[in-house]
């Protein structure tokens, strides 16, 4: 019953900035590339010794829909091209629009984000799932058009679908990245719509005020789904101009108008145990746009950051408790000193940063950088610790285990809460109370590192009604929620 209330008030710890560990980077022979990229599990099964198991899917060839499979050599920490080992071709492109006579308002469509699923619904294969789009267009750029197809991940025989309808958004809102939601995740919160879709291009029509995320699920509509088929979708993060992308406040200045310079090409979910993140790569400009050296606006000071949103604000907008526009990045991983920025001309910086791919078994993420060398990108390769966790509620007997009771229960105006934690005097502890509909009522820890083992805090209760409440407690990245009943 608590789990279906509220289960995102402490679901888990949160992956933070320092726990991506850069390893390298990889060189391509793509030209033009960038703005797709998918991780292939079973690709390459002969390369797993090297520790970079699986294959990359990514389009490689500006201007078109092809797309070639690539095997994925260690990456090597460098900025010389010459010096990096090249992902080796495993299957030569191949174009795969399944209409290319029939193009949108200004010319071909492009291929911007590739993910690959197991088998879905009555699906007998699994899938590489492809977002498409324009790359640049004539107004107006955020028409209303099919944007979502999949293909079968044996490049011999693709059999490209037709396109579908994400609900009636506009291309600006949803053609860009594509990502896996993580199965319980989205199992509890977005009715099993394991794909996640979403953009933001700055000064665009119809972009609005910052990137975007909405979960989807086109095995429930046909196998495939018929051409123009319009798929439901589940809105995470939807910001409007009226309440934007809110500027960091350590990175932008004046705060309010860096958000419009900004471009956002890559997203992922990160896992690790019970541990998450949802993080969006791209540009992040420092101050107020320059004046347009295209068709958008140019930021005249910017870094390359990597954004971390908290994946319970997600399950509150899934759950109606906030608005799409409320979650807000907790931390930004700065990787502007691993950027080459070596082939954009000024004026493109916002362009740098291209397509995320996530090989979530081994907690390696790929983030390619656009025109490096002779037009060509490469590939960034970070890493996080991969755990397997014990789930919340999990007994868990080792050093770390987060025990936690409440007595008496139910109880009449206060309420022991007793924590038990095997390093519990050095932790960041963290004890809130919520009412059943996610407003926190009650922050009963003060002096925080000086927690003892079986340190037992009251929570005195005699402004409140009776009812439930849930007790959150948060120890570095473990987290315990438990109920407990107030009676008068």
């Amino acid at each position: 019953m608590i789990s279906i209330l509220a289960p995102w008030l402490c679901s888990g710890g949160l992956l933070q900035p320092e726990d991506l560990v850069y390893k390298g980077a990889i060189g391509t022979n793509w030209d033009y590339a960038g703005t797709a990229l998918g991780y292939y599990p079973p690709g390459d099964p002969g390369g797993t010794a090297d520790g970079y198991p699986g294959s990359l899917f990514g389009r490689s060839y500006h201007g078109n829909s092809e797309v070639t499979e690539v095997a994925i050599p260690q990456p090597v920490v460098s900025k010389t091209f010459g010096s990096l080992h090249l992902a080796q071709t495993l299957h030569a492109g191949v174009d795969i629009n399944p209409d290319p006579d029939n193009p949108w308002c200004c010319g071909p469509i492009h291929v911007h984000g590739l993910q690959y699923l197991l088998p879905q619904g009555q699906q007998e294969q699994g899938k590489m799932y492809v977002n498409w789009g324009y790359y640049w267009c004539c107004d107006p750029y955020g028409e209303y058009n099919p944007t979502m197809g999949w293909i079968n991940p044996d490049l011999s025989d693709p059999q490209p679908t037709e396109l579908w309808f994400i609900d009636s958004l506009p291309v600006t809102r949803i053609s860009g990245y594509i990502l896996d939601i993580p199965k319980a995740w989205a199992d509890a919160y977005v009715q099993g719509r394991y794909i996640g879709t979403g953009m933001f291009r700055a000064n665009e029509p119809n972009s609005e005020g910052g990137p975007s995320l909405y979960a989807v699920a086109p095995w429930g509509y046909g196998n495939p789904p018929d051409s123009g088929a319009v798929v439901r979708s589940t809105p995470l993060i939807a910001y409007t101009l009226q309440h934007p992308l809110e500027d960091w406040p350590s990175l932008c200045s004046p705060s309010g108008q860096c958000h419009k310079c900004e471009e956002w090409n890559g997203a992922a979910w990160l896992t690790s145990g019970d541990d998450a993140s949802f993080i969006i790569a791209g540009t992040k400009c420092l101050d107020q746009c320059a004046a347009a050296g295209s068709h958008r606006g140019t930021p005249s000071n910017y870094k390359f950051v990597i954004m971390f949103y908290d994946p319970d604000d997600l399950a509150a907008v899934a759950q109606g408790v906030k608005q799409p526009w409320e979650p807000q990045p907790y931390a930004y991983k700065d990787i502007t000193e691993i950027v080459w920025h070596t082939g954009y001309d000024a004026g493109y910086e916002n362009e740098v940063l291209g397509s995320i791919a996530y090989d979530r078994e081994h907690g390696l993420l790929y983030i390619i950088e656009q025109y490096v060398y002779d037009h060509k990108p490469i590939i960034h390769v970070f890493q996080h610790e991969v755990s397997s966790g014990v789930g919340q509620g999990t007994p868990d007997m080792t050093q770390d285990a987060l025990m936690v009771t409440a007595a008496p229960n139910p109880f009449n105006a206060s309420v022991c809460i007793e924590i038990n934690h095997g390093r519990l005097a050095a932790a960041n502890v963290e004890i809130k109370i919520y009412a059943v509909n996610g407003v926190c009522i009650a922050n009963s820890v003060e002096n925080k590192n000086e927690f003892t083992i079986g340190q037992k805090t009251l929570w005195n209760a005699h402004d409140h009604s009776s009812g439930l409440y849930l007790v959150c407690v948060r120890i570095e990245k473990k987290a315990v929620t438990i109920p407990v009943m107030l009676i008068r």
